[in-house]
């Protein structure tokens, strides 16, 4: 024990301090870098058997960067009944649908007003992402949400990639979804062989692209 604290004395810290450091990114990043915090199995409202059908039913399917909060929404009235939205921007890195503008708010839900509060100043430090989205319409027209907690993937540090929003272990419905997605998680070595697969997917539909949602809200 001497031993250890004489070393540690004769050293300045900061060699130990930037591999912690390091350590502690890469262990973020394999959680999702702290997209984890938006987590909720309430915003499963459409599903998808494989990635690739996540591609070909999202209105928009983008690779971006969250660069910060541009506000707060509550929807469902007062109480617990109520839902606090946040408003997450991001700056589009690569559109892999026909998305062309430069950004997309994209609505999640933060839990509470001091939590959506808190994240105004993190969300810029969180990793890149590839969204799979869905305007809300009607009313709602011109906000976007996710296609599900599985529609948001960051990409890991020795390649692959996480969807950081679910926990698939959690509940027997969501291993038996994992598992469909191992072989084609396999193949996906980061968010660009991802953004591949999935346009390679929506060529495949074409103009049909994020049709049977819309078609079940028209009918």
């Amino acid at each position: 024990m001497l031993a250890v604290l004489l070393v540690g004395a004769c050293s300045d810290g900061s060699g130990e301090s930037e591999n912690a450091a390091a350590m502690a990114a890469n262990e973020a990043q394999a959680d999702g870098g702290g997209w984890d915090v938006f987590a909720t199995q309430a915003n499963e409202v459409e599903g998808f058997s494989t990635l690739a059908e996540m591609g070909q039913i999202a209105d928009v399917a983008v690779i971006a960067q969250a660069t910060g909060v541009d506000g707060m929404r509550r929807t469902g009235g007062d109480g617990d009944e109520g839902i606090d939205l946040v408003q997450v921007r991001f700056e589009v890195i690569r559109s892999i649908s026909d998305w062309h503008a430069e950004s997309v708010v994209v609505e999640l839900d933060a839990g509470s007003p001091a939590a959506a509060r808190a994240l105004e100043e993190r969300v810029g430090g969180f990793p890149p992402t590839l969204l799979a989205l869905r305007e809300k319409g009607r009313e709602e027209a011109g906000f976007y949400r996710l296609v599900n907690s599985k529609s948001l993937w960051t990409e890991q540090p020795g390649g692959g990639v996480v969807a950081p929003l679910v926990e698939f272990f959690e509940v027997p419905e969501a291993a038996q979804e994992e598992r469909e997605f191992a072989a084609e998680r396999a193949e996906i070595n980061g968010l660009e062989d991802l953004a591949d697969h999935l346009e390679a997917a929506r060529q495949e539909c074409g103009p049909e692209c994020g049709r049977p949602w819309k078609h079940r809200n028209d009918g």
